[in-house]
């Protein structure tokens, strides 16, 4: 058969042949050779071939089978020898012997566990299929190292990553009796303490090939089976990382707990906290780059963030000293989206958790689904006064729409001055949080059951997370779907205003001025779209008592929503896209001249214990409690008191 190559696969003693065929997969070959052999079971042993030069090559996926397949190809070979190695030790061979004893004390329903020398053992967990072993996928690592002739093309840095592989899969220690760039031996521990163990191994640098070859081996541990561990030295934070750098790809919040979890369910290995913690840090930087090279690169990345994303405004300001000052970053797809979007911003700042600390200030605005929409962005050392000032400045030339905008904010002290001499027309009001304090004095008319049952009300609303689950691209794709003149979440609410005002009675003042009695009654003028309860002016959209008369005066609902809440105004809000700024282009010796840009400057913590309180806003009025135990009005109670007493 033309480019067929026939497949030796060893095992002991005895062979079988199996065809190697391009359509062969590494999943029919395990079911091949787990058909020839009864006893064996997929996962229970590992595959190796060799070829000229190269003893041991694992065969362990598809991408292995190919490589081999690739490899008869070009050197015109008809077979390869493939070993194949059980995982668990099957030379000893156990015998279940059914015993039955009239005199004896065994019962004949009673089953007794030989070895091969006669001696009786427990039943093994392996009787149980619910404890059958696990492969880990350390598994491989089994035969890492075969002996002398052995090659390692990645050099030192393979050999010693391959040997902690090897060490880590059988649970032995060993220390570096020479370790360098040219040899690296290595010999087990108890051999270093006691001379108790002949187990070594010895690699140097071949030249002019650059690959480090095993020169001597002695592969046989004699100082025992109690010194096995779980645990290495060898498993050091650089070496973890390598291994978890491809699921940091796909999960970048990782932590250091589930990468400890994962290391002792995937590899068997135990690592501390400290060298997990390390280990995602490095993982991080080899993934998306080291944090403080970046600051290297931003010069460079203002430049061709411009050229992919024209019209957009990027400012990078820098300290006299070349030190980072503070960013701004606002996209024009953005900024042409947010005029389909109310003109409302929310603007806050939060504070990053990196090693120069700072605050990212952030405004942004809800679109027609009740989805957030982000605006633009700042990086800067402290939220104060003249970062929210200079935020404030950036923002007013990016927007340059004219319309007169509402801020939505917890009034921070420089945010308030800033806003009012920025947007001096544009009006400032309180979030949910920092309405508390006035809710409360118009609840004190109340009843404690009702004022109660508004305030855990107000809490629901004031804590509820918003789930955003969908980008911006797979928002304007679900937005193609929509059959409906308004957004999905503005249809829904008008369901829920039918169901609150089926009870309420109408009445018809004039043509367009209704009366809805409720508790408390209300007035609604259909041609200024206005209630006074004041809802459908601050929403745009109709409150519960406009959702009656609109239905009594025959009206469609449609005409009389915003054009912000309409599924075409969604549309147009997501219809333009953030282009990426690609890297292939950039210079390799970006960074490396002298107009570098400097990480920031480090800002150490004030001197003191850290603040465990909130400091309150502006406008926030904080409650004063009497100590039951020194009878002072602060902000401690007996719990808390520190105050020493007089006797």
């Amino acid at each position: 058969m033309e480019n067929a190559v026939v497949l030796l696969c060893k095992r002991g003693d005895v062979s079988c042949g199996v065809l190697l065929e391009r359509t062969l997969s590494f999943q029919s070959l395990m079911t091949k050779l787990c058909a020839k052999w009864k006893d064996l079971t997929e996962g229970s042993f590992s595959l190796s071939f060799s070829v000229a030069g190269h003893p041991q090559c694992l065969l362990e996926c598809d991408e292995d089978l190919c490589v081999l397949y690739a490899l008869t190809l070009s050197s015109r070979t008809e077979f390869v020898d493939v070993v194949v190695k059980d995982l668990v030790d099957t030379s000893m061979v156990s015998t279940v012997v059914d015993v039955c004893s009239s005199s004896g004390d065994v019962g004949c329903d009673q089953l007794v566990l030989l070895d091969c020398v006669g001696t009786q053992v427990d039943l093994p967990p392996s009787f149980s299929d619910n404890n059958k072993s696990k492969v880990l996928k350390s598994a491989g690592w089994c035969t890492a190292i075969v002996g002398v002739g052995q090659v390692f093309v990645d050099g030192a840095v393979g050999f010693r990553d391959v040997l902690s592989m090897y060490s880590l899969f059988h649970g032995f220690k060993y220390v570096y009796a020479k370790n360098d760039a040219q040899t690296v031996k290595a010999v087990c521990l108890e051999r270093h303490t006691s001379k108790e163990c002949n187990w070594i191994v010895k690699a140097k640098l071949e030249m002019p090939s650059g690959y480090f070859v095993i020169k001597q081996f002695v592969g046989e541990h004699t100082c025992g089976d109690a010194s096995l561990s779980y645990s290495s030295s060898r498993s050091t934070s650089s070496f973890v990382s390598r291994l978890v750098s491809e699921d940091m790809r796909s999960d970048e919040s990782k932590r250091p707990v589930e990468v400890m979890k994962d290391m002792k369910k995937d590899y068997g290995v135990e690592i501390t906290y400290r060298r997990a913690w390390m280990a995602v840090k490095k993982a991080r930087a080899h993934v998306y780059g080291d944090y403080m090279e970046s600051f290297k690169e931003l010069s460079w990345y203002v430049g061709a963030f411009r050229a992919s994303n024209p019209d957009s405004m990027c400012v990078l300001e820098r300290h006299d000293s070349d030190h980072f000052k503070r960013m701004f970053l606002g996209f024009a797809a953005c900024k042409y989206g947010f005029t389909f979007c109310r003109p409302i911003l929310f603007v806050d700042g939060t504070f990053l958790k990196s090693t120069h600390n700072g605050c990212l200030l952030s405004a942004c605005a809800k679109d027609g689904n009740q989805g957030l929409y982000p605006l633009c962005l700042a990086v800067v050392d402290s939220e104060n006064y003249e970062n929210w000032h200079w935020f404030m400045e950036q923002l007013k030339d990016f927007l340059e729409d004219g319309r007169v905008l509402v801020f939505v904010s917890d009034r921070h002290d420089g945010l308030l001055q800033a806003v009012k001499q920025i947007f001096p027309s544009s009006p400032h009001s309180h979030c949910l949080v920092h309405l508390k304090e006035n809710l409360k004095k118009r609840f004190g008319g109340l009843d404690n059951s009702k004022k109660k049952y508004l305030l855990n009300l107000f809490n629901l609303c004031a804590y509820a997370p918003t789930a955003e689950n969908n980008g911006t691209n797979v928002r304007r794709s679900i937005s193609m779907k929509w059959k409906g003149v308004i957004c999905p979440i503005m249809e829904k609410k008008f369901k829920g205003l039918f169901n609150v005002s089926k009870t309420w009675a109408i009445s018809r003042s004039r043509d367009d001025l209704y009366e809805v009695r409720c508790d408390p009654s209300v007035s609604v003028n259909i041609a200024s779209r206005s209630c006074s309860c004041g809802e459908w002016q601050i929403n745009s959209f109709p409150c519960a008592h406009a959702f009656c008369a609109l239905k009594r005066a025959g009206k469609n609902l449609n005409d009389y929503v915003d054009h912000y809440y309409s599924v075409h105004a969604f549309q147009n809000t997501y219809s333009k896209s953030i282009n990426l700024v690609p890297t292939i282009w950039k210079d390799v010796t970006v960074g490396s001249d002298g107009n570098v840009l400097l990480p920031p400057l480090c800002n150490k913590r004030p001197p003191g214990r850290p603040r465990t309180e909130r400091i309150p806003s502006t406008g926030v009025k904080t409650r004063k409690i009497t100590c039951g135990r020194c009878g002072q009005v602060g902000r401690h109670n007996r719990a808390r008191c520190k105050e020493p007493l007089e006797h």
